[in-house]
């Protein structure tokens, strides 16, 4: 269980040699979890307040937040993906840091799935 916590640490390395390895990597792993994190909270409170209060406002407002919510993390995504094939050394720990932020596409299809499969 600890070696999974760790993976999604952005303060650990894993098992990939860090040495050497540019601030801004370390810089990018913060803001990459960062992201993932506050892109979570953002979407499930969204989600939550859009099933307590059936607004349709929170809906639009929804679909927006997972638009631009995308387009952040494809961005970041790229970003660390163009990193790993400049510095093929760290690839393998860029990519590692970088699966993170695929974890919020399971919640948020889960999240449009309860929605428009509901009669809210």
């Amino acid at each position: 269980m600890e070696d999974i916590l760790n993976y999604f640490n952005p303060c650990n390395f894993g098992k990939y040699d860090a040495n050497g390895l540019p601030e801004i990597f370390k810089n990018c792993f913060w803001v990459s979890m960062y992201t993932v994190s506050l892109s979570f909270f953002i979407g499930t409170l969204l989600f939550m307040s859009f099933i307590l209060s059936h607004n349709d406002g929170l809906l639009i407002i929804g679909f927006i937040y997972v638009v631009a919510a995308t387009l952040i993390h494809l961005f970041l995504l790229f970003f660390l993906i163009v990193y790993a094939c400049m510095y093929q050394k760290f690839a393998g720990l860029i990519l590692q840091k970088a699966s993170v932020l695929l974890l919020n596409i399971p919640p948020a299809i889960l999240y449009i799935y309860i929605i428009f499969n509901n009669n809210f």
